[in-house]
């Protein structure tokens, strides 16, 4: 089934960034689940094996605590005003997202609830961008 959805998000025009964290994601459930990893990123996912042995893990545990350091990750890099890193980083969660929507690997409610997070902050973004003084405030 993987091949196929990640076929599919390329025809949707990920960028690569956004290709490495959809691999990454999967390499990681599939660790979770199996043990076992053999990707080109298995040194990342055997850097959070002891996470996942340590707190006895399923791949949807682990793939949830991946994904909602990307969201920890993405208030920092606001607090820094950082927009073109933060602007990347949704759309590297966005396309995480659309990973696990697609595979059914995470609960949609979870999913809801991020994809939720990401149209609020899309929303203010763009108000702030839409006043002058946000637009100079946030570049």
């Amino acid at each position: 089934m993987y091949p196929e959805v990640l076929e599919f998000l390329e025809s949707l025009g990920l960028s690569e960034r956004n290709k490495a964290y959809v691999n990454f994601i999967h390499e990681l459930y599939e660790y979770a689940e199996s043990g076992k990893t053999g990707g080109d990123l298995a040194g990342l996912v055997l850097n959070l094996a002891d996470m996942v042995e340590q707190e006895n893990l399923n791949g949807e545990q682990a793939v949830r605590v991946v994904v909602l350091g990307m969201v920890k990750q993405l208030e920092k890099v606001f607090e820094a005003f950082d927009l073109s890193e933060a602007l990347s980083l949704m759309s590297d969660i966005a396309s995480v997202v659309l990973y696990l929507r697609l595979t059914q690997r995470v609960d949609g409610d979870f999913l809801d609830s991020i994809s939720g997070m990401l149209a609020n902050v899309t929303l203010l973004v763009d108000a702030a961008c839409s006043r002058q003084d946000g637009a100079d405030y946030l570049n």
